[in-house]
């Protein structure tokens, strides 16, 4: 029997009401006290909530979870991933993980709202690109699982991306 279930069948104390009279100062003493405290200092939050909360939104962001998992942040100047192989990576990884995918333009915003530099013409062949950001072991797993691969990490040094794939997609012809 539940706690609840046994307040409920137990029959009222008669009583109560005597009883709570006898405590009525006290009880009126706590209210204002808890009233004055709340004027002067507000509903704290607890800090385990603050956290809890804080990881609830960090793992309903799906963006977010997609650049922790498939991508590392790389501040070298010659460092980007056309927009098209983050994307194409990106709707694998909600695919896997179920989560429903942005729009193309959405999902470009909120990488621009992550502190991502969107450039139209960063690759040789001209193609919009994100600078800063390059796919990892996943995200390379991702975008071979979707079927297309056009990343560059680094336009000085191409073969980086050729050490990340497969043996046999090395003499790939990687070129966008």
């Amino acid at each position: 029997m539940s706690e609840t279930e046994s307040v409920f069948l137990h029959p009222a104390d008669p009583e109560l009401e005597e009883k709570l009279k006898a405590e009525y100062p006290a009880i009126l003493k706590w209210i204002v006290e808890g009233a004055v405290k709340y004027r002067k200092e507000g509903l704290q939050i607890p800090e385990v909530l603050k956290q809890a909360k804080e990881e609830a939104f960090r793992q309903a962001d799906v963006v977010q979870n997609f650049l922790d998992t498939c991508c590392v942040k790389d501040a070298s100047p010659n460092s980007y991933t056309v927009k098209t192989d983050l994307y194409y990576a990106y709707q694998q990884f909600c695919a896997e993980s179920g989560y429903k995918a942005y729009n193309r333009s959405n999902w470009s915003a909120i990488l621009e709202d992550k502190g991502y530099v969107s450039y139209k013409a960063k690759t040789p062949a001209r193609l919009p690109s994100f600078g800063g950001i390059i796919l990892n072991a996943e995200g390379l797993r991702l975008l071979k699982t979707y079927g297309a691969v056009k990343m560059r990490v680094d336009r000085d040094d191409p073969l980086q991306v050729r050490e990340q794939l497969d043996p046999a997609d090395r003499d790939r012809d990687l070129s966008v």
